[in-house]
C-alpha cells in the first residue's frame, strides 16, 4: 500500500473524501484477484472504479498481457494512474463515469472498490434512471451508488465470467438492497459472500463495514455460501 499511502498524504483526507477514495489493501485485493483468475479463458478485465489501479497491478504480475480498462472520474488520481500504467499498453485508461460509458463492452473479470457516498452526499437521480432503463430493473430511489456499480457489472459480465466487489455490507439489511438481491437472484451471479464484522476496519478513514461479494456468469445453482471475518 506504499502508492496509495503517498497519495493520501499527498491530496488529504478532504480530496479522497470528496471522490469517496478510500483503497483496498492489497491482501484483501489479491484475494479479490485469485478468484477472477479462476477464469482460465481470462483475457479482457475491468477495473470501475481504478483509483490506483491495485488489482491492475496484482493481475499484471500474473498475467502481464491481459488486456485491462479502468474508468475513474478524478483527473489528479487518473493522473497518477497514468504515470504508473504508461509502461503498459495493454492496459487503458478512461477518464470518465464508469455508471454512464462502456454499456456495449463484456469482460472476463470485473473487479471493483466502488464509491461510497452518503445518501445526501451524492445526486443520484441521474444514475438510477441510468441503471432502471438499462437493465429494466425497480430501484428504490435511496439505492447507493456502490451498488449502481455493482448491477452495472454483473450485466457486463461475459458468460463464464467472473467478478469481485468490496462493498459496505449495509445493502444486505437495508430497503434499498431488496432490489439489488432480487437481481443477484435472478442473475445467478452471486457465489460467496465474506463479511466483515462490525468491529472490523478494512479501510482507512472509513467508517462502513464491509463484504466482498465473489461473482460468477456460469450454470451453477448452488446456493450462496456465507462467512464472517471478525476480529483476532
Amino acid at each position: 500500500m506504499i502508492l496509495e499511502k503517498t497519495y493520501s498524504q499527498k491530496v488529504g483526507l478532504s480530496h479522497r473524501k470528496k471522490y469517496a477514495q478510500f483503497f483496498t489493501p492489497e491482501e484483501i485485493a489479491a484475494v479479490m484477484v485469485d478468484w477472477v483468475l479462476k477464469n482460465y479463458s481470462l483475457t479482457k478485465i475491468l477495473e470501475p472504479a481504478f483509483g490506483l489501479g491495485v488489482f491492475s497491478r496484482i493481475l499484471l504480475e500474473k498475467k502481464p498481457n491481459l488486456e485491462i480498462k479502468g474508468f475513474d472520474v478524478d483527473p489528479i488520481i487518473f493522473e497518477e494512474a497514468n504515470n504508473l500504467f504508461c509502461k503498459h499498453p495493454n492496459v487503458n485508461l478512461v477518464l470518465e463515469d464508469y455508471l454512464f460509458n462502456d454499456w456495449n463492452n463484456k469482460y472476463d473479470g470485473i473487479l471493483c472498490n466502488p464509491p461510497y457516498f452518503k445518501f445526501h452526499d451524492y445526486e443520484n437521480k441521474k444514475a438510477l434512471r441510468e441503471i432502471k432503463n438499462r437493465l429494466k430493473i425497480n430501484l428504490n430511489g435511496f439505492t447507493n451508488i456502490y451498488t449502481l456499480f455493482l448491477l452495472k457489472s454483473i450485466y457486463q459480465l461475459n458468460e463464464g465470467g467472473k467478478a469481485a466487489y468490496i462493498i459496505p455490507s449495509e445493502f444486505l439489511n437495508s430497503d434499498y438492497g431488496t432490489f439489488v438481491k432480487q437481481y443477484l437472484i435472478q442473475t445467478n451471479t452471486l457465489k460467496h459472500v465474506i463479511i466483515f464484522d462490525f468491529k472490523e476496519n478494512i479501510f482507512d478513514d472509513a467508517l462502513t463495514t464491509s463484504a466482498i461479494l465473489f461473482l460468477s456468469k456460469d450454470r451453477d445453482s448452488s446456493k450462496v455460501s456465507f462467512a464472517t471475518v471478525g476480529n483476532r
